[in-house]
């Protein structure tokens, strides 16, 4: 958890995604600097070269998660609306169960 003083008012916010089992990896008390988002003071990200760095993978991955999931909502969606479509039409041709073909005539 991090405490921040802005204009005088305190907030405090999680660092979940910098979060670390080492208990000696950072010590209470201790300050860091940290750059938060100024309508959100709860969104806080560590100022630094590693904390910048992470942050853009963090980025990078969503945005190759959003592209992924773009291309395949792009060629399921058709594939999809074709089935159904020729379900449909299949189904409105198909003969009703238990009607046979009629014989032909002798």
């Amino acid at each position: 958890m991090t405490e921040q003083t802005v204009d005088g008012d305190v907030f405090t916010a999680s660092l979940r995604r910098y979060s670390t089992r080492d208990p000696d990896f950072y010590e209470r008390g201790r300050r860091i600097e940290v750059l938060y988002d100024p309508d959100h003071h709860w969104t806080v990200a560590l100022a630094g070269d590693g904390a910048r760095a992470a942050l853009e993978r963090q980025v990078r991955s969503a945005s190759t998660v959003g592209a992924v999931g773009l291309a395949l909502v792009a060629v399921g969606l058709p594939v999809e609306l074709r089935r159904g479509r020729r379900k449909r039409r299949h189904a409105e041709t198909a003969r009703p169960l238990g009607t046979a073909r009629r014989r032909p005539r002798r």
